[in-house]
Protein backbone atom coordinates (compact mmCIF):
# COMPACT_ATOMS: atom_id res chain seq x y z
CA UNK A 1 0.00 0.00 0.00
CA UNK A 2 1.92 3.23 -1.10
CA UNK A 3 2.72 5.86 1.63
CA UNK A 4 1.20 8.83 0.11
CA UNK A 5 -2.46 7.16 1.27
CA UNK A 6 -5.81 9.17 2.48
CA UNK A 7 -7.01 9.28 6.04
CA UNK A 8 -10.71 9.53 6.85
CA UNK A 9 -12.30 9.24 10.34
CA UNK A 10 -14.69 6.16 10.34
CA UNK A 11 -17.47 5.06 12.71
CA UNK A 12 -16.42 2.12 14.54
CA UNK A 13 -17.20 -0.38 12.25
CA UNK A 14 -13.89 0.92 10.11
CA UNK A 15 -12.52 -2.11 9.28
CA UNK A 16 -9.85 -3.28 11.76
CA UNK A 17 -12.09 -1.21 14.54
CA UNK A 18 -14.25 -3.06 17.11
CA UNK A 19 -17.71 -2.21 17.72
CA UNK A 20 -18.29 -3.34 20.46
CA UNK A 21 -15.85 -3.00 23.71
CA UNK A 22 -16.44 -4.35 27.56
CA UNK A 23 -16.78 -1.75 30.54
CA UNK A 24 -13.77 -2.38 32.14
CA UNK A 25 -12.09 -1.37 28.17
CA UNK A 26 -14.05 1.70 28.46
CA UNK A 27 -13.56 3.05 31.48
CA UNK A 28 -9.82 2.62 30.98
CA UNK A 29 -10.48 4.63 27.77
CA UNK A 30 -11.80 7.36 29.46
CA UNK A 31 -8.88 7.42 31.85
CA UNK A 32 -5.65 7.19 29.51
CA UNK A 33 -7.66 9.05 26.65
CA UNK A 34 -7.20 5.79 24.43
CA UNK A 35 -7.76 6.48 20.33
CA UNK A 36 -8.56 3.89 18.00
CA UNK A 37 -6.62 3.42 14.79
CA UNK A 38 -7.41 1.11 11.75
CA UNK A 39 -4.33 1.56 9.25
CA UNK A 40 -5.01 0.23 6.10
CA UNK A 41 -7.45 -2.63 7.99
CA UNK A 42 -4.93 -3.37 10.88
CA UNK A 43 -5.90 -2.44 14.21
CA UNK A 44 -4.12 -0.78 16.05
CA UNK A 45 -4.41 1.37 19.55
CA UNK A 46 -2.94 4.50 21.31
CA UNK A 47 -3.21 7.85 23.49
CA UNK A 48 -4.63 11.33 22.59
CA UNK A 49 -1.49 11.63 24.48
CA UNK A 50 0.50 10.17 21.53
CA UNK A 51 -1.15 11.30 18.20
CA UNK A 52 -1.56 15.02 19.46
CA UNK A 53 2.83 15.27 20.37
CA UNK A 54 3.73 16.96 17.48
CA UNK A 55 1.31 20.25 16.66
CA UNK A 56 0.84 20.95 13.13
CA UNK A 57 1.13 16.75 11.81
CA UNK A 58 -1.59 15.75 10.27
CA UNK A 59 -2.04 13.09 13.34
CA UNK A 60 -2.68 15.90 15.60
CA UNK A 61 -5.46 17.85 13.17
CA UNK A 62 -7.28 14.15 12.93
CA UNK A 63 -6.86 13.90 16.64
CA UNK A 64 -8.59 17.60 16.69
CA UNK A 65 -11.14 16.82 14.21
CA UNK A 66 -12.09 13.09 15.52
CA UNK A 67 -15.88 12.66 16.99
CA UNK A 68 -16.02 11.39 20.64
CA UNK A 69 -17.25 8.01 19.24
CA UNK A 70 -15.15 7.66 16.09
CA UNK A 71 -12.33 5.37 14.99
CA UNK A 72 -9.73 7.15 12.67
CA UNK A 73 -8.55 5.12 9.58
CA UNK A 74 -5.36 5.86 7.95
CA UNK A 75 -5.05 4.64 4.16
CA UNK A 76 -1.22 3.87 4.89
CA UNK A 77 0.91 0.86 4.86
CA UNK A 78 1.10 -0.57 8.59
CA UNK A 79 3.88 -2.06 9.35
CA UNK A 80 5.70 1.44 8.14
CA UNK A 81 3.02 3.49 10.44
CA UNK A 82 3.65 0.87 13.38
CA UNK A 83 7.53 2.08 13.03
CA UNK A 84 6.54 5.46 13.41
CA UNK A 85 3.64 5.26 15.90
CA UNK A 86 6.56 3.61 18.06
CA UNK A 87 8.97 6.15 17.88
CA UNK A 88 6.14 8.67 18.79
CA UNK A 89 5.38 6.19 21.65
CA UNK A 90 9.45 6.09 23.09
CA UNK A 91 9.30 9.86 22.30
CA UNK A 92 7.07 10.40 25.67
CA UNK A 93 9.23 8.66 27.60
CA UNK A 94 12.71 9.90 26.28
CA UNK A 95 14.84 11.81 28.25
CA UNK A 96 17.98 14.19 27.08
CA UNK A 97 20.20 11.74 28.31
CA UNK A 98 18.45 8.76 26.07
CA UNK A 99 16.60 10.14 22.96
CA UNK A 100 14.43 8.31 21.56
CA UNK A 101 16.13 6.36 18.63
CA UNK A 102 14.56 6.87 14.73
CA UNK A 103 13.06 3.65 13.42
CA UNK A 104 14.99 1.06 11.70
CA UNK A 105 14.21 0.86 8.39
CA UNK A 106 15.35 -1.59 5.62
CA UNK A 107 16.99 0.15 2.85
CA UNK A 108 14.21 -1.01 -0.07
CA UNK A 109 11.68 0.60 2.31
CA UNK A 110 12.92 3.96 2.72
CA UNK A 111 11.56 5.82 -0.09
CA UNK A 112 8.11 5.07 1.19
CA UNK A 113 8.87 5.72 4.49
CA UNK A 114 10.39 8.66 3.57
CA UNK A 115 7.09 9.78 1.68
CA UNK A 116 5.03 8.85 4.97
CA UNK A 117 6.81 10.84 7.10
CA UNK A 118 6.01 13.77 4.71
CA UNK A 119 2.36 13.15 4.45
CA UNK A 120 2.10 13.30 8.24
CA UNK A 121 4.00 16.32 8.90
CA UNK A 122 6.90 14.57 10.69
CA UNK A 123 9.60 15.67 8.44
CA UNK A 124 10.78 18.22 10.77
CA UNK A 125 10.34 16.82 14.15
CA UNK A 126 12.54 13.42 13.22
CA UNK A 127 15.05 14.97 10.44
CA UNK A 128 15.30 18.93 11.30
CA UNK A 129 14.61 21.64 9.31
CA UNK A 130 14.99 21.58 5.63
CA UNK A 131 18.04 23.41 5.65
CA UNK A 132 19.50 21.24 8.01
CA UNK A 133 19.04 18.02 6.16
CA UNK A 134 19.37 15.81 3.07
CA UNK A 135 18.65 12.71 1.82
CA UNK A 136 20.45 12.30 -1.63
CA UNK A 137 23.45 14.60 -0.88
CA UNK A 138 26.81 14.37 0.24
CA UNK A 139 27.23 14.79 3.48
CA UNK A 140 30.50 16.81 3.66
CA UNK A 141 29.18 18.76 1.17
CA UNK A 142 26.02 19.48 3.27
CA UNK A 143 28.19 20.41 6.51
CA UNK A 144 30.06 22.97 4.50
CA UNK A 145 26.93 25.06 4.62
CA UNK A 146 28.15 26.35 0.76
CA UNK A 147 31.72 27.15 2.41
CA UNK A 148 34.94 24.87 0.46
CA UNK A 149 34.26 21.16 1.18
CA UNK A 150 38.04 20.53 0.96
CA UNK A 151 38.78 22.45 3.94
CA UNK A 152 36.71 20.64 6.55
CA UNK A 153 38.84 20.36 9.05
CA UNK A 154 40.63 22.98 8.91
CA UNK A 155 37.21 25.08 9.55
CA UNK A 156 36.67 22.83 12.63
CA UNK A 157 33.97 21.06 10.97
CA UNK A 158 35.27 17.26 11.16
CA UNK A 159 38.18 15.48 12.37
CA UNK A 160 40.27 12.62 10.30
CA UNK A 161 41.88 10.06 12.66
CA UNK A 162 43.81 7.34 11.36
CA UNK A 163 45.00 4.03 13.44
CA UNK A 164 48.45 4.83 12.02
CA UNK A 165 49.66 7.31 9.09
CA UNK A 166 51.45 6.95 5.87
CA UNK A 167 51.11 8.74 2.67
CA UNK A 168 49.08 11.90 2.59
CA UNK A 169 50.22 14.51 5.63
CA UNK A 170 47.45 15.69 7.75
CA UNK A 171 47.68 19.14 6.41
CA UNK A 172 45.97 17.55 2.79
CA UNK A 173 44.18 14.73 3.77
CA UNK A 174 40.78 16.32 4.45
CA UNK A 175 40.60 16.81 0.80
CA UNK A 176 39.46 13.48 0.52
CA UNK A 177 36.42 14.69 1.54
CA UNK A 178 35.83 16.99 -0.97
CA UNK A 179 33.81 17.09 -3.97
CA UNK A 180 36.94 15.59 -6.53
CA UNK A 181 39.17 13.73 -3.76
CA UNK A 182 42.66 13.13 -4.02
CA UNK A 183 45.03 11.89 -6.64
CA UNK A 184 47.80 9.60 -6.67
CA UNK A 185 47.70 10.58 -2.37
CA UNK A 186 45.55 8.80 -0.18
CA UNK A 187 44.17 8.25 3.74
CA UNK A 188 46.41 5.26 4.26
CA UNK A 189 47.58 3.00 6.97
CA UNK A 190 51.62 2.70 7.71
CA UNK A 191 51.23 -0.75 5.45
CA UNK A 192 51.50 -3.66 7.68
CA UNK A 193 50.02 -2.14 10.73
CA UNK A 194 47.30 -3.69 12.47
CA UNK A 195 44.52 -2.77 13.16
CA UNK A 196 43.88 -0.22 10.46
CA UNK A 197 41.10 1.86 11.02
CA UNK A 198 39.58 5.13 9.72
CA UNK A 199 37.49 7.56 11.69
CA UNK A 200 35.60 10.74 11.29
CA UNK A 201 34.54 12.59 13.93
CA UNK A 202 31.85 15.84 13.24
CA UNK A 203 32.29 18.53 15.78
CA UNK A 204 29.09 20.45 15.33
CA UNK A 205 26.82 17.95 13.10
CA UNK A 206 25.32 14.89 13.93
CA UNK A 207 24.84 12.12 11.12
CA UNK A 208 22.47 9.07 9.98
CA UNK A 209 24.68 7.55 7.21
CA UNK A 210 22.54 5.57 4.45
CA UNK A 211 25.37 4.98 1.98
CA UNK A 212 28.81 5.68 1.08
CA UNK A 213 31.14 5.42 -1.88
CA UNK A 214 35.14 4.84 -1.77
CA UNK A 215 38.06 5.63 -4.75
CA UNK A 216 40.95 3.67 -3.88
CA UNK A 217 44.59 4.25 -4.96
CA UNK A 218 45.28 2.73 -8.35
CA UNK A 219 49.05 1.77 -7.36
CA UNK A 220 48.62 0.09 -4.27
CA UNK A 221 44.89 -1.69 -5.23
CA UNK A 222 46.44 -4.62 -4.35
CA UNK A 223 46.64 -3.85 -0.65
CA UNK A 224 43.19 -2.66 -0.44
CA UNK A 225 40.89 -4.40 1.85
CA UNK A 226 37.85 -6.21 0.22
CA UNK A 227 35.80 -6.30 3.37
CA UNK A 228 35.18 -3.87 6.25
CA UNK A 229 33.23 -3.36 9.92
CA UNK A 230 31.34 -0.27 9.79
CA UNK A 231 30.71 1.37 13.19
CA UNK A 232 27.91 4.03 13.10
CA UNK A 233 26.84 4.37 16.80
CA UNK A 234 26.05 1.42 18.76
CA UNK A 235 25.71 -0.42 15.36
CA UNK A 236 29.37 -3.03 13.56
CA UNK A 237 27.91 -3.33 10.38
CA UNK A 238 29.96 -6.22 8.22
CA UNK A 239 30.44 -4.60 4.71
CA UNK A 240 31.94 -5.37 1.28
CA UNK A 241 33.51 -4.70 -2.11
CA UNK A 242 35.43 -6.39 -4.84
CA UNK A 243 38.00 -4.27 -6.61
CA UNK A 244 39.49 -4.52 -9.45
CA UNK A 245 42.21 -2.60 -11.42
CA UNK A 246 39.97 -1.57 -13.77
CA UNK A 247 37.62 -0.65 -10.89
CA UNK A 248 38.81 1.20 -8.47
CA UNK A 249 35.52 2.66 -7.21
CA UNK A 250 32.97 1.28 -5.21
CA UNK A 251 29.54 2.64 -6.56
CA UNK A 252 27.20 3.82 -4.18
CA UNK A 253 27.18 0.96 -1.62
CA UNK A 254 24.03 1.11 0.51
CA UNK A 255 24.17 0.45 4.32
CA UNK A 256 22.53 -1.97 5.77
CA UNK A 257 20.25 -1.49 8.11
CA UNK A 258 21.48 -1.03 11.94
CA UNK A 259 22.80 2.70 11.21
CA UNK A 260 19.92 4.04 12.62
CA UNK A 261 20.63 6.64 15.11
CA UNK A 262 22.09 10.04 14.64
CA UNK A 263 25.92 9.72 15.84
CA UNK A 264 29.02 12.39 15.82
CA UNK A 265 31.73 9.92 14.56
CA UNK A 266 32.02 7.07 12.36
CA UNK A 267 34.86 4.47 12.01
CA UNK A 268 35.79 1.99 9.81
CA UNK A 269 37.89 -1.20 10.49
CA UNK A 270 39.86 -2.92 7.57
CA UNK A 271 41.12 -6.38 8.28
CA UNK A 272 44.60 -5.47 6.47
CA UNK A 273 45.91 -2.47 4.56
CA UNK A 274 43.57 0.44 3.27
CA UNK A 275 44.35 3.62 0.78
CA UNK A 276 41.66 5.50 -0.02
CA UNK A 277 41.81 8.44 -2.10
CA UNK A 278 38.03 10.12 -2.10
CA UNK A 279 35.38 9.56 0.41
CA UNK A 280 31.60 9.89 0.00
CA UNK A 281 28.88 9.38 2.82
CA UNK A 282 25.10 9.92 1.75
CA UNK A 283 22.40 10.35 4.20
CA UNK A 284 21.05 12.88 6.86
CA UNK A 285 22.34 15.54 8.90
CA UNK A 286 21.09 17.46 11.78
CA UNK A 287 23.06 20.28 13.74
CA UNK A 288 24.61 19.38 17.30
CA UNK A 289 22.49 20.77 19.86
Amino acid sequence: MAAGGVCTLAPREAPGCSSSTSAFANNFRSSTDIVELSVGGVRMTTTKQVLGLVKGSLLADLLEAQHEDACIYLDFDPALFGRVLTFLRLCRIATPDCPAPLPSIQPEDRSAYRRLISKLGLDTFMFGRPEERSSEGDIFGIISGGGNPDRLEDRGLVKIELSSSAGVSPAWRQEALGPIGLHGLALENQYGSFSSSLRIRFLKHRVRVEAMEFRIKRNDLARMSDSWDFLHGDACIPMSHHFAHFTTTTGRLVVPSGADAFVDKVEWRFPRDFCIEHVVLHGLVLEAA
